[in-house]
């Protein structure tokens, strides 16, 4: 820790030069570019995010259609049974009277 408050006081203790000067336009453009990069890093995110929402909903939309269908098929075989049991329970109801 004390290295490091040495080194600073040294830097900050040195006159202006030119050389300075490029060091911290360096460093601005060294952090410019970070900035840059998590930028694009960010938006790389969300536009992967937005393909994975619009696939999962699209997935969502054609189970739910398939699964529709699949209700809508079964139902009258469903109908059919449900009549017939009831038909039959009618039947044996109306065999013990």
């Amino acid at each position: 820790m004390q290295s490091l408050i040495l080194v600073a006081s040294l830097f900050i203790n040195q006159p202006i030069t030119t050389q300075t000067d490029s060091t911290w336009l360096e460093l601005a453009s060294i952090q410019a570019q970070s900035r840059a990069t998590v930028l694009e890093d960010v938006r790389n995110v969300s536009a992967s995010l937005q393909t994975s929402l619009r696939e999962s909903i699209q997935s969502g939309v054609q189970l739910g259609m398939y699964t529709a269908s699949q209700a809508l098929t079964q139902a009258p075989k469903t109908q059919v049974a449900n009549a017939a049991t009831t038909h039959s329970s009618a039947t044996v109801n109306a065999g013990r009277e």
